[in-house]
């Protein structure tokens, strides 16, 4: 077998240049590839997600008109984080329905990729690190939840604010934080 030497793993000094710029450029903007998990806290009973029946997603922005692809998409997503979060400890459920009602509240968000297109074209050809996973968009938003099992009921609040990319919206990302804050205040005990 033959053996590399060191000389092999230098580069060549403007590529060197480039790479470091790659590097910088990654760490600066952040990058985003995977949703938060959420967890269902120890003190909430357990949950079978086959159980769970999520009645309930009312969607409102505070800041923009609501339009019916981001109301869908937020209660598909919701509904996927809280199946998700019940499998952690869904062998643990005591048999029983399950009932979750949520209103998620979208806050502040911004966009970074479409407001350097709105300022001059020219920023497309800035944004090539998109593809790599750079953030490009930031979402704050809030959740009311109400967990209903094996007889009592459980509310819950939480906000998060949650940068994302192409890969992992920043709204999922932010909904999943916001999800786990809320199971987590449910857990302490408040009552609705």
């Amino acid at each position: 077998m033959r053996k590399l030497s060191p000389m092999a793993f230098r580069f060549h000094p403007s590529l060197r240049r480039i790479l470091g710029s790659l590097v910088f450029l990654g760490a600066a903007t952040g990058c985003a590839y995977q949703t938060p998990s959420a967890h269902i806290p120890a003190a909430m009973p357990a949950i079978a997600p086959s159980s769970l029946d999520v009645t309930e997603v009312t969607v409102v922005d505070a800041t923009h008109g609501i339009d019916d692809e981001t109301a869908v998409g937020v209660r598909r997503d919701t509904t996927a984080i809280l199946v998700k979060a019940a499998q952690e400890r869904g062998a643990l459920a005591a048999p029983g329905h399950t009932l979750v009602r949520a209103h998620v509240t979208l806050e502040e968000r911004r966009n970074f990729a479409e407001d350097a297109l709105r300022q001059d074209g020219i920023a497309i050809f800035g944004l090539w690190p998109l593809a790599f996973g750079m953030v490009n968009a930031q979402q704050k938003l809030s959740v009311d939840l109400d967990v209903e099992t094996n007889g009592r009921v459980f509310h819950g609040h939480g906000t998060a604010e949650k940068a994302g990319s192409f890969y992992c919206p920043a709204r999922r990302r932010a909904l999943a934080v916001a999800l786990d804050r809320a199971l987590a205040d449910a857990a302490a005990g408040r009552e609705p």
